[in-house]
């Protein structure tokens, strides 16, 4: 295989997407995910020792958490990608219904 029939099937695989933005991507994608990981620990901690409902920062973290999932999942075609998204925003809901219940 030559230099040309690699790149050309580079850009096929990657759908005209050069490399580098794509590591770049994938670099701030975890970056952004680990920062709301932390955050969502952290504020979960806080509230746990203070005896605050916790079921809000759940739900949030499993919504941003579910379309992560559903992106990668559009992006690799990946359906059991696409059903873990289905689950993680199920319990998404179901957590942020309790939460509501438990607030009024």
């Amino acid at each position: 295989m030559d230099k040309n029939e690699i790149l050309e099937k580079s850009r096929r695989d990657n759908g005209e997407v050069d490399e580098r933005f794509m590591l770049m991507e994938q670099r701030r994608g975890l970056i952004s995910m680990s920062a709301a990981a932390v955050a969502f620990i952290l504020l979960y901690v806080w509230d746990f020792f203070h005896g605050q409902n916790t079921d809000g920062l759940f739900a949030v973290f499993f919504t941003g958490l579910s379309t992560m999932i559903f992106c990668q999942a559009y992006q690799l075609r990946m359906k059991s990608l696409f059903f873990f998204g289905l689950f993680t925003a199920f319990f998404a809901v179901y957590i942020a219904v309790q939460y509501v219940l438990a607030t009024m």
